[in-house]
């Protein structure tokens, strides 16, 4: 579905940096906004905020998948241009299939493949061009969660006891472990790293140590130069040259995006609901997660699963998962189902990635093999 929806966009400079970085890890330029000898970031005046009506989006659950493009399906196996998977019983409960992706500055594809503990490189059609080893994945150290691009860095996102480290790729192998703190000196745990030609930039879910549990920074921040780098909440992810976007107050069935632009800010609370449609159509209980995993081109891009809350309603209809694109700069929104995957993906962290021209690609492990879609252009066919 592509809907009309004219949003005011909107940024902000953020709070103020913090003090003198540490001894940077990362290269010069590769924390966003905090880089050693830069000028510190005045505390910005309160903008108006604008409050718009509650969007409702409906998850059909008889609505067909939209159409996507395929580009590339890269299959398991034990040579190198292969992906690595793992099924039950085999090592885990669940399948263990690539994780994430991300699409690289010159337009190619890396995938994180975990079971055989690398950043896989393709073409974008899926030619193999080589791979970067030396990931962990055991009990006892970080394990990947994520990729992306950071000033053309490709930066690995770990995990441990929920806290959240950082390796980048220099010179073809990976580099040291860097932990991430906030400016208390607290652990962050971070669900997802994103894209910039700026720096660095993730997605914090507080902090991780088990009394702090709940506490701390929640939502889209800076992170910043230094050994351990920084975090610091912002506005947003940047969608256009003066415009970020945020989510937050996730609920069960609902969220907020909040858009900024140095003129102000516009805050749109969305509603989700589940129906069945046909030829007896009724709404049904439900409960909704929504996954904040791109932006750009003058949106935010969103994975949104959804599953009814009644076990006999999920026993005959089973759930869904939806593609927004969420506009702030007046192009039409789009709510749109995607595919029910073939096997539980529950491993997978990021099923959407942008490439620098804007264009939406979709990653969906199968039993066989790994394919990466395109969304079609709007009035294309596919």
């Amino acid at each position: 579905m592509t809907v009309g929806l004219l949003l005011a966009a909107c940024t902000s400079s953020g709070p103020s940096a913090p003090a003198t970085p540490r001894p940077a890890s990362f290269p010069p330029g590769t924390g966003v906004g905090s880089t050693p000898g830069s000028t510190p970031v005045p505390v910005p005046v309160p903008v108006p905020v604008t409050a718009r009506p509650a969007l409702v989006l409906t998850a059909d659950l008889r609505q067909r998948p939209a159409s996507w493009r395929r580009v590339a399906f890269i299959p398991y196996g034990p040579r190198p241009f292969e992906l690595g998977a793992a099924f039950p019983p085999v090592h885990a409960s669940l399948p263990l299939v690539p994780r994430s992706f991300t699409i690289g500055p010159d337009g190619s594809l890396w995938i994180l493949d975990t079971v055989k503990r690398r950043v896989a490189h393709y073409t974008v059609d899926g030619r193999y061009l080589g791979a970067v080893g030396g990931l962990t994945v055991d009990r006892v150290d970080p394990r990947p969660r994520d990729v992306a691009f950071w000033a053309g860095r490709l930066v690995v996102l770990d995990e441990f006891d929920l806290a959240a480290s950082l390796r980048e790729v220099r010179n073809g192998r990976l580099g040291p472990t860097v932990a991430v703190e906030d400016s208390t000196g607290q652990p962050v745990g971070l669900l997802y790293v994103y894209p910039s030609a700026a720096g660095g930039a993730g997605l914090s879910d507080g902090y991780t140590a088990l009394g702090l549990l709940g506490a701390g920074p929640h939502g889209v921040g800076e992170v910043l130069a230094g050994d351990p780098a920084g975090f610091r909440l912002a506005p947003g992810l940047p969608v256009g040259r003066a415009t970020r976007l945020g989510v937050g107050e996730y609920r069960a069935r609902s969220f907020r995006m909040t858009s900024t632009t140095p003129s102000g800010r516009v805050v749109q609370p969305v509603r989700l609901r589940m129906r069945v449609g046909g030829s007896h159509p009724h709404d049904i209980p439900a409960i909704f997660s929504e996954h904040f995993e791109a932006a750009g081109d003058g949106a935010g891009f969103l994975f949104v699963q959804g599953s009814p809350a009644a076990t006999a309603d999920a026993v005959e209809y089973g759930g869904g998962r939806w593609f927004l694109r969420f506009p702030t700069d007046g192009s039409p929104l789009v709510w749109e189902r995607l595919p029910t995957p073939a096997v539980p993906d529950e491993y997978q962290t990021r099923h959407l990635a942008l490439d620098d021209a804007g264009h939406v690609f979709f990653m969906e492990a199968f039993r066989s093999g790994v394919a990466v879609d395109e969304r079609c252009a709007a009035g294309s066919r596919c």
